[in-house]
């Protein structure tokens, strides 16, 4: 008798697989198929799983996907390029043509780049964010590594290289692409 093992896709957990799983089994029980359907779930143990609820993904939580199972093409696209390079958007900044070079201050004031990047190390989130955060199982030290990660690399001093000193032109990267 042949075996054929059902093996689903990366999001897929238990409710969905066992209801695919009956449907097919049901289907080569109707056709008397010779045929030894054996399961293959791995999505609840080693799929990948949305923390907190799905927090960081806009209008997650409202459409849960179902309103608009097509999102427009640059969203998707923006999405996929975070998912392939989570550091994209310094990238882009730091393409920016550099400005004119400052000129020499013996008493040693910061540059632009210097201002923003002691700016966003001495950044305290308010507790009643940190609080919300924790709300929805986002431990504080999650939030200080993920921005301990981010200033430790290359991308995050090129772009703070380009900087205008400005904390809003962060804010622009995508609306400008």
């Amino acid at each position: 008798m042949l075996t054929v093992i059902f093996v689903h896709g990366i999001s897929i957990r238990a409710d969905a697989y066992d209801l695919t799983f009956g449907r097919i089994q049901a289907a080569l029980k109707r056709r008397n198929a010779p045929v030894n359907l054996v399961r293959c779930l791995w999505g609840d143990e080693f799929g990948a799983s949305l923390r907190a609820g799905g927090a960081a993904v806009p209008s997650y939580r409202e459409t849960k996907g179902a309103e608009d199972p097509f999102p427009p093409a640059e969203e998707v696209d923006g999405w996929r390029l975070l998912a392939e390079d989570p550091f994209i958007e310094l990238r882009l900044l730091a393409l920016r043509p550099l400005g004119d070079a400052p000129e020499f201050d013996p008493a040693g004031s910061l540059t632009a780049g210097e201002g923003l990047d002691r700016r966003i190390r001495s950044f305290s989130p308010s507790q009643r964010f940190l609080g919300s955060l924790e709300q929805i199982g986002i431990h504080v030290a999650a939030v200080e590594e993920a921005a301990r990660a981010v200033t430790e690399t290359r991308a995050y001093d090129d772009a703070l290289r380009a900087s205008s000193g400005d904390p809003g032109e962060f804010q622009v990267v995508w609306a400008g692409r």
